[in-house]
């Protein structure tokens, strides 16, 4: 795949591939895996949440904000 990018953001590419010691495309593949792991975990942690806040005791905004208070 070839994609245009600003030669700047180019430059800036480069020096982090560099700084890993590792080819661009290896870098790249690396962010892109970074960014899946992480909307995965948000995913898992927003289930568990949500999983807490259902499994709890129900109660009225007024008196969250005042146990939590």
């Amino acid at each position: 795949m070839a994609i245009t990018i600003q030669p700047q953001l180019e430059r800036r590419l480069r020096q982090r591939a560099a700084t890993a010691g590792i080819p661009v495309e290896a870098w790249l593949e690396r962010v892109a895996t970074d960014d899946e792991d992480a909307e995965v975990a948000i995913s898992e942690l927003d289930a568990l949440a949500m999983e807490a806040i259902e499994s709890g005791e129900k109660m009225a905004p007024f008196e969250f904000a005042r146990a939590i208070s």
